[in-house]
């Protein structure tokens, strides 16, 4: 009898009863090694259910306020003829900005030093123009852009004053560049609204440096009712004790800070890469603050209801942390969701916190003696820890 040729995976099973060779029953091979296919679901499940996590963690956070907008959410709107960008436009503009063929990086080389020939300094009467609105649509070509380097831009009080005043401090790398901007000014008497505009010639073809700070003076804390201002990149500071009605800063990369404290009613921050931190000593309606990269950290000291069914705050950041402190009399709703972080509620009265059950990633409940109140507090995140405060 011949062996069977390459049998170590094989045991040929035989029945002793029957012939050793039956022409009529062939051998029946059995496999001792592992299922392949088991092999490839013991390895590739596992790994599949954890990939399929992430991209669920990832779907969800896409879809978060700070990327999207839901219909059926409230908008901010600061009023008739402005609405606050949303935070995929300021993302937007700013890779618009930047994203081109060629880029030329200010630094010490091509730092801009030649002073802005054109109109940059602008009186109004705040009575007449208690709104004012400050934009930057500095517009690229492909394959060249100018640079726009981080500047400053702070508004304070100046009790000296009699009217406001806001001054642009531009300067340039490039002397061509004094063709390129312009300053835009129109006033709307009807709307009392006075509007600023930062514009380019989007046909200039040479790549080039530019800085930009402005200065905003009013004589009186609440000479402006409402105070709106969209830039690129800059750090933005409000002066002690400032008082608007309605408040949106978009800062595409930068920051916002109110460390002396302002008082507010509709208010909305936006930043992409950078913080928004500081304290409002009253807030009177909804408050509103997205980052994308970066912190917040606010502090609320006093909340004034007045007619109001409801108050709405709510601070998100996609990729950083959030801490947010409210007065402990704020009867509220609190939320706070985070996929990857702590989520932490406390207060300086524990006993006002009524936690819910809820699901996985949220932490939810309502502070104070009205579980039905209509106050809100919602804190999210995608990758980031959310910290709420009563105190």
């Amino acid at each position: 009898m011949q062996p069977f040729s390459n049998p170590p995976a094989t045991i040929v099973v035989l029945d002793e009863k029957e012939p050793l060779l039956p022409l009529n029953s062939p051998p029946v091979a059995m496999e001792t090694r592992t299922s392949r296919a088991k092999c490839w679901v013991k390895q590739h499940i596992p790994r599949a259910f954890v990939y399929g996590l992430f991209f669920y963690i990832m779907f969800n956070a896409m879809n978060a306020p700070f990327m999207q907008q839901k219909s059926n959410e409230k908008d901010i709107v600061i009023d008739d003829s402005f609405r606050l960008e949303s935070m995929q436009d300021v993302v937007a503009y700013n890779d618009k900005v930047f994203a081109s063929g060629v880029i030329i990086t200010c630094n010490s080389d091509n730092e801009p030093t030649i002073p802005y020939e054109g109109l940059s300094e602008f009186e109004f009467d705040q009575e007449t123009f208690p709104r004012l609105t400050i934009d930057q649509k500095t517009n690229t070509r492909r394959h060249n852009s100018f640079h726009i380097s981080k500047g400053n831009t702070a508004v304070t009080v100046d009790e000296g004053l009699s009217k406001a005043v806001v001054k642009f401090d531009l300067k340039f790398d490039r002397e061509d560049l004094q063709d390129v901007f312009w300053i835009e000014q129109t006033e709307d008497k009807e709307q009392g609204l006075y509007s600023l505009i930062i514009r380019a010639d989007e046909d200039y073809g040479q790549d080039g440096c530019v800085s930009i700070d402005i200065s905003v003076r009013v004589p009186s804390a609440a000479a402006l009712s409402t105070l709106a201002i969209t830039l690129a990149n800059s750090g933005l500071s409000l002066g002690k004790d400032l008082t608007f009605e309605h408040l949106a800063i978009s800062i595409a990369n930068g920051y916002i800070e109110f460390e002396d404290g302002i008082s507010s009613g509709i208010t909305a921050f936006a930043v992409a890469n950078g913080h928004v931190s500081g304290n409002i000593s009253t807030l009177s309606n909804d408050l509103t603050s997205s980052v994308a990269n970066g912190h917040n950290d606010i502090t609320v000291k006093q909340v004034e209801q007045f007619d109001q069914e409801n108050i709405d705050i709510k601070v998100v950041v996609a990729n950083g942390h959030n801490t947010v402190q409210v007065p402990a009399a704020f009867n509220s709703q609190f939320k706070l969701e985070s996929f990857v972080g702590r989520r932490i509620v406390e207060s300086s009265h524990p006993q006002g916190i009524h936690r819910r059950s809820g699901s996985w990633g949220v932490t939810s409940g309502y502070y104070g003696d009205d579980k039905d109140t209509q106050n809100t507090v919602t804190l999210k995140a995608s990758s980031g820890s959310l910290k709420l405060n009563y105190a």
